[in-house]
C-alpha cells in the first residue's frame, strides 16, 4: 500500500490536474462557470469540515469512514478551487475580450508581449490588444491577444518586445484545422490565450511608442538575441549555427526542416530544445566551478551563499531560454533539491515533481495542455519509477560500462513512459532511440559546454576591447574555436542522420484516438505492475486491456474498410485529391506534394498523412497527376483518365467522374446535346472561369477550388460561381472538401 504521508504533494497535484481538465472539457463554454465552481468549493469545504469534526470524535475507531470522507472532500475542494483558478485566469471570460466585440473593427492598438519568430517570408509575434476602433469611429478598450504575422519587405518597422503598435484592418478568429485529423493550431494557441490572427504588410502598421512591460522578460529576450548573434557570427554555417542556437538558447527559427525530421526519427528531439538535461548540465557546471560536492560540507553561511550563486545562474539561464514548461519544471525541481541538500534534508523526487507541477499550474493552468509539459513530467516520472529497477538488473563494476548502462536505462525508462503520448502527437516510434541517445546525448552535452566556452571568450573579447587592450590573439582563437565547433556540430548532425537512415529506424503511420491513448497508458502501467509484482491478477488485467485496445483498433479499421471517400485536401499553394477505397488510398497530387516524401510531418504531407493514418490506410499510392504538365498514364488501374480537346482532363473512379479544370473551358456540347455530366469540377490554379460558359458545357453537383490558386482569386471566383447558381467550395477558406461515395 502507498504511504501517502511520505508524498504529501502528490495527491493535490493530481487533483489540480483533474480540476483543470474538467474545466477545459465541460465548463469553458459554460457562462456561470465561476459561480458554479465557487459553490462547489464551498460545498466541498463544508463537507470536509463536517467529516473532519466527526472523524476527531471517533478517534478510537481506526477504520472510521469519516477519515476517508474528510480526505476525499478536501481533495474535491482543491480540485474545484484549481478549476475556479483556471476560470479566473481564462482571459476569454472577460467582458471586454476580443471574442465579445463587434466583428466590424477598423483598427486597433496593442503592445508586443513576445519575441519574434522569423520565417522565410514573414515574421510573427504576439500582441496584447489595448483598444479597438469600431465602425462608427469610436475607440473602445479591449483585451485579448493577436498573433500578428508581418510580411518581410523593405520598410517594415522592427517589432521589439514592448513596442506599441497601431494596426489598420481587423483581426480574424484563428481557423480550425483545414484537413481532418491535422494539427489544430487554433487550439494550440488558445491554450496560450490567443484567439485571433492578422497578416499585415509594412504599410498596415506603425510603431509609435514603447512600454517597458516585464523587465525580466525584456532582459531575457535581449540577452538571448545577443547570444544568438554571437553564435551565428562564429558558426556561420546555417545548419550547424541553427542547431547550436536551438541547443543552447532554445531558438528554433534557423533550424533546418530535415534536421528536425532526423532528430525526431531517432528519438533525440529533446537535445534540440532546452530541457531538464540542459538545466542539470548548467547546475553541474556551476557546482564544479565552485568546488564540486564539497559545498555541501561547508559552513552554513558559505553553503547557502554557494546555493544562491548556483540557483541565480540556473534561473538566469532558464529566463534566457524562454522558461518553457520543461525548463521551468527542471529549474523548480533543481531549486527544491538543492535547498534540501543545503539544509541537510532529503527530499523525495515525487514530492519535488508534484511541487513543480503545482507551481507551473499556478502560474498558468493552461500549461497542463502543453505537449512539453506533458512529455517532461511523464519522462521524469517514468525515470523515477523504472530506472532504479532497470539499474538493478545489471550492476557493472567498471566505470565505462556503468555509465553506458545508466544511459541505456534512463533512455529506456523515459521512452516507455512517453511512447503512448509520442504516438498520439507525432504518429511514430523511433526504433533506434537507444543507439541514437547513447551517441547524441554525450555529444550534445559536449557541444553545449563548448558553446558556453565560445560565449565566454566572446564576452572576454568585448571586455578587453572596452578597456583598450589588444585582442588580435583572442580574435584568432575565436575564429579557430568557431571552425572546430562547426565541425563537431556537423559530425553530430551527420551521425544522427545516418542513424535515422538505418533500416527500420522509425515506425511511422500510427494514429491513436483519445480512448486508444488511455487504453495504451493503462496497458503499459498494468504490464509494469505485473512485471514488478508477478501477481496473476495484474496479468489478467493486462490481457483484458490489450484485448480492449485491439478491439478499438479493429473497430477503426472495420469502419474505414466499408467507406469510399473522395476528398480534396487543403494544401496552401498546392493540389492534392484523395481517392480512399477502404484501407487503400490513391492520392493525386501536384509534383511538389508528390516529391515531398523525406520531410514527413515537417513538409507538405503533414496536411494529409494524419487523416490517412487515422483511418487505418494500409496501402497508399502517390500519383503526380494534377499539374497541367503531368501525364495521365501513371494512374492506377482503378482510375481512368482522358484528355479533353481543350486540354482539360476527365478522370473516373468507382463510378465517380471529376473534371480537372486548369484551362479555360474550350468545348461546348453539340446543338441539342446535353452538357458533359460530372460529379465534381475541380478548379486548380487560376484558369479563366466564365460561369455562363461552364453552365453550358458542364452539369455538375459541386465546383471545388483546390488550394493551388491565390486565396484572393479563389474567394472572388467562389462568390461569382455561387451568384450564378453553382454549389461551390473553396478549400483555402472552408477546409477540405470531403464526400462519402456509396
Amino acid at each position: 500500500m502507498i504511504r501517502w504521508s511520505r508524498f504529501p504533494f502528490v495527491r493535490p497535484a493530481v487533483a489540480a490536474m483533474l480540476g483543470i481538465a474538467v474545466y477545459e472539457a465541460f465548463l469553458r463554454s459554460f457562462a456561470p462557470a465561476v459561480g458554479a465552481l465557487l459553490g462547489a468549493v464551498l460545498v466541498a469545504g463544508v463537507g470536509w469540515a463536517v467529516a473532519h469534526q466527526r472523524a476527531h470524535r471517533a478517534l478510537s475507531v481506526p477504520t472510521n469512514g469519516w477519515h476517508l470522507l474528510a480526505s476525499v472532500s478536501l481533495l474535491l475542494m482543491w480540485a474545484a478551487f484549481t478549476a475556479l483558478w483556471a476560470a479566473l485566469r481564462d482571459e476569454s471570460r472577460r467582458p471586454d475580450h476580443l471574442l465579445h466585440l463587434p466583428a466590424d473593427i477598423r483598427a486597433w492598438q496593442g503592445v508586443v508581449v513576445d519575441g519574434i519568430v522569423r520565417k522565410p517570408s514573414y515574421i510573427t509575434t504576439t500582441v496584447a490588444v489595448r483598444r479597438v476602433k469600431l465602425a462608427d469611429g469610436r475607440w473602445q478598450s479591449a483585451e485579448g491577444r493577436v498573433k500578428l504575422l508581418v510580411r518581410r519587405e523593405p520598410g517594415a518597422a522592427p517589432l521589439p518586445y514592448g513596442a506599441v503598435l497601431l494596426v489598420n484592418g481587423s483581426f480574424k478568429p484563428l481557423p480550425g484545422p483545414p484537413n481532418p485529423a491535422q494539427f489544430d493550431y487554433a487550439t494550440y494557441l488558445r491554450h496560450r490565450q490567443t484567439w485571433h490572427e492578422q497578416f499585415v504588410g509594412a504599410a498596415s502598421y506603425a510603431v509609435f511608442g514603447h512600454e517597458p512591460g516585464n523587465a525580466l522578460r525584456a532582459w531575457s529576450l535581449r540577452t538571448a538575441e545577443r547570444l544568438a548573434a554571437i553564435l551565428r557570427e562564429y558558426v556561420p554555417a546555417p545548419r550547424e549555427g541553427g542547431l547550436l542556437t536551438a541547443l543552447v538558447l532554445g531558438l528554433t527559427d534557423d533550424l533546418a526542416a530535415d534536421l528536425k525530421t532526423s532528430y525526431g526519427a531517432t528519438g533525440t528531439t529533446h537535445v534540440l530544445a532546452v530541457s531538464g538535461l540542459h538545466i542539470a548540465l548548467v547546475f553541474g557546471l556551476v557546482i564544479a566551478l565552485l568546488g564540486g560536492r564539497r559545498w555541501e560540507r561547508r559552513r552554513p553561511w558559505a553553503r547557502w551563499l554557494t546555493l544562491v550563486l548556483v540557483l541565480s545562474v540556473c534561473w538566469s539561464y532558464a529566463l534566457i531560454t524562454g522558461l518553457s514548461a520543461s525548463v521551468l519544471r527542471s529549474v523548480v525541481m533543481a531549486t527544491l533539491v538543492a535547498v534540501g541538500r543545503a539544509s541537510g534534508r532529503r527530499i523525495s523526487l515525487f514530492n519535488t515533481l508534484a511541487v513543480a507541477a503545482l507551481f507551473l499550474l499556478w502560474l498558468d493552468p493552461q500549461s497542463l495542455f502543453d505537449v512539453g509539459f506533458q512529455l517532461s513530467f511523464l519522462a521524469v516520472l517514468s525515470i523515477a519509477l523504472l530506472q532504479p529497477w532497470f539499474g538493478r538488473l545489471w550492476e557493472p563494476e567498471a566505470w565505462l560500462p556503468r555509465q553506458i548502462w545508466a544511459g541505456i536505462t534512463v533512455a529506456m525508462a523515459a521512452q516507455i513512459g512517453t511512447f503512448p503520448l509520442t504516438l498520439y502527437y507525432f504518429h511514430q516510434v523511433p526504433v533506434q532511440f537507444l543507439l541514437a541517445n547513447l551517441v547524441a546525448v554525450p555529444w550534445s552535452n559536449f557541444l553545449l559546454y563548448a558553446s558556453f566556452g565560445l560565449l565566454a571568450l566572446a564576452w572576454l573579447k568585448t571586455l578587453l576591447l572596452a578597456i583598450g587592450m589588444p585582442v588580435a590573439g583572442l580574435v584568432a582563437a575565436l575564429s579557430w574555436y568557431g571552425r572546430a565547433l562547426t565541425a563537431a556540430t556537423f559530425g553530430l548532425n551527420e551521425t544522427v542522420a545516418a542513424i535515422g537512415r538505418l533500416p527500420g529506424a522509425v515506425i511511422t503511420g500510427i494514429s491513436l484516438s483519445g480512448g486508444q491513448l488511455v487504453l495504451l497508458f493503462l496497458t503499459v502501467a498494468v504490464g509494469l505492475l505485473w512485471l514488478r509484482l508477478r501477481q496473476r491478477a495484474w496479468l489478467f488485467a493486462m490481457v483484458a486491456l490489450v484485448a480492449l485496445y485491439i478491439g478499438a483498433r479493429l473497430d477503426t479499421l472495420l469502419r474505414a474498410a466499408r467507406e469510399r471517400t473522395f476528398i480534396v485536401y487543403a494544401v496552401r499553394h498546392h493540389a492534392a485529391v484523395g481517392l480512399l477505397d477502404g484501407l487503400r488510398a490513391t492520392v493525386l497530387a501536384d509534383s511538389a506534394v508528390w516529391a515531398d516524401s523525406a520531410a514527413g510531418l515537417s513538409g507538405l504531407r503533414a496536411n494529409l498523412l494524419p487523416h490517412l493514418w487515422g483511418r487505418g490506410t494500409k496501402v497508399l499510392r502517390w500519383v503526380p497527376a494534377l499539374a497541367a504538365a503531368d501525364s495521365l498514364t501513371s494512374l492506377p488501374p482503378s482510375v481512368e483518365g482522358r484528355a479533353l480537346p481543350d486540354g482539360n482532363r476527365l478522370i473516373a473512379w468507382r463510378g465517380l467522374h471529376v473534371l480537372l479544370l486548369d484551362k479555360p473551358i474550350g468545348f461546348q456540347p453539340a446543338v441539342g446535346a446535353p452538357p458533359l455530366t460530372v460529379d465534381f469540377v475541380l478548379v486548380r490554379g487560376r484558369p479563366r472561369v466564365v460561369p455562363s460558359a461552364l453552365a453550358r458545357a458542364v452539369a455538375c453537383r459541386w465546383v471545388v477550388l483546390d488550394g493551388s490558386g491565390p486565396a484572393g482569386w479563389a474567394r472572388y471566383r467562389t462568390a461569382e460561381l455561387r451568384a450564378a447558381g453553382f454549389r461551390c467550395h473553396d478549400v483555402n477558406a472552408e477546409g477540405a472538401f470531403q464526400r462519402i461515395i456509396k
